[in-house]
């Protein structure tokens, strides 16, 4: 199955669109490879911190969102990360060249919030790991839904 490219489905745009390409998605998970690439932003030298597992881990379902909310001419999806749990880091840091796998999937949802269990892999070698809870959709709709009475009238 062929996917569009992740520029045209986020909002992220290079160089921090860090995700290379989705390569699988069901109902509930998705997965995307990355390459760590010198000169890329939280490179230096030769390598990054491993903690950009969680930046890998919510362009990937974001990736998800965008592709499953996807239709007709529909621009870039927005959502927002609202926090991570258990983070697992095996490796202190990523390095340039490292060919990468992220695999997240659904492990509940309540209306626009939704927490994904995650894992960043090089091969078959786990590299981290951990949970990500997410809003789906626009935080300023989202807002504005939630307390109208806050929102500026526009001019």
């Amino acid at each position: 199955m062929a996917f569009p490219p992740l520029a045209e489905i986020l909002p992220h745009r290079p160089p921090m669109l860090l995700l290379d390409a989705m390569t699988a998605i069901e109902v509930q998970s998705v997965t995307c490879n990355a390459t760590v690439r010198a000169g890329a932003p939280f490179v230096a030298g030769e390598r990054a911190s491993s903690l950009l597992a969680v930046e890998y881990f919510a362009q990937a379902v974001a990736a998800m969102f965008a592709y499953k909310a996807r239709g007709g001419d529909a621009g870039p999806f927005r959502g927002l990360l609202l926090g991570v749990r258990d983070l697992e880091l095996e490796v202190s840091h990523l390095r340039v060249g490292d060919e990468l796998q992220v695999h997240c999937r659904e492990q509940w949802a309540s209306g626009p919030v939704a927490q994904y269990h995650c894992q960043l892999s090089r091969g078959d070698e786990r590299l981290a790991s951990g949970a990500v809870t997410v809003l789906r959709g626009d935080p300023a709709e989202f807002a504005a839904a939630a307390r109208p009475d806050l929102v500026e009238p526009a001019s």
